[in-house]
């Protein structure tokens, strides 16, 4: 009977650790910093605002290189992308936010669009600090920066072709045949489906990293060996 019951909590604490990253709510401003942003898109300063309305978005910035997390005085906080070119929010308010595969185009909820994956390959590159020839110095990064959001809104059907003259362009085509692919969780990063507060519509989606499955089963095995010490001691005492 104890061995159902552990096998029971076991299974429970896999499935839920494998559901949090799907399901993430958490409440965050988003800014536009000079050097960092390109018109009316490039990099956005996501800033954590409040953790006790759900799982907490300090995990995700865990993941994130010094190059793309804590920028200006907004800590904690995370350098991400947009998805929609016409959605807009403002800065300094704050929003809610849940994570999901998909993007909520044109503000529906039904369906959603998934992420490519080239702009999921591009955006774990950036946020780890390897993207090829980005400028992560303040002399060049606000173009990088417009060069990158350029690309993602293109491989997003959010915006045109950018050109043979767009180097992260022509960088993903030689990751990818067809860069506009469905990533499907490929890559371990995901869509910020950002709300208002109150009454809960929808503004622009952004880009996250989330934990990679073998992280998180790394974690489950974690909690489940402080699981089977505890046992132990239960059973000498």
């Amino acid at each position: 009977m104890r061995k159902l019951q552990f096998g029971k909590v076991f299974m429970l604490v896999i499935s839920t650790l494998i559901v949090i990253p799907l399901a993430m709510a958490d409440q965050i401003q988003l800014y536009q910093q000079n050097g960092y942003s390109y018109s009316n898109g490039g990099e956005f300063t996501l800033k954590i605002v409040e953790s006790s309305v759900g799982p907490d978005l300090n995990v995700n910035w865990g993941f994130y290189s010094d190059s793309a997390r804590n920028i200006g005085s907004y800590d904690p906080s995370f350098q991400t992308f947009c998805l929609e070119y016409t959605e807009y929010f403002v800065q300094g308010i704050t929003y809610n936010v849940a994570i999901s595969d998909r993007a909520i185009a044109g503000g529906v909820s039904q369906g959603g669009d998934p992420i490519s994956i080239g702009t999921a390959w591009l955006y774990l590159q950036f946020a780890t600090g390897k993207l090829s020839n980005y400028d992560y110095t303040s002399s060049g990064r606000n173009a990088d920066a417009g060069a990158l959001q350029a690309t993602i809104w293109w491989l997003e059907d959010e915006g045109s072709d950018p050109g043979k003259s767009n180097k992260f362009r022509n960088l993903v085509y030689t990751q990818f045949n067809d860069p506009k692919a469905d990533n499907n969780g490929v890559y371990p990063v995901a869509v910020l489906n950002v709300t208002t507060v109150n009454p809960g519509n929808f503004r622009q989606d952004q880009l996250v990293l989330v934990p990679e499955p073998s992280t998180i089963l790394l974690l489950g095995a974690g909690l489940i060996g402080l699981g089977l010490f505890g046992r132990r001691r239960f059973k000498k005492n």
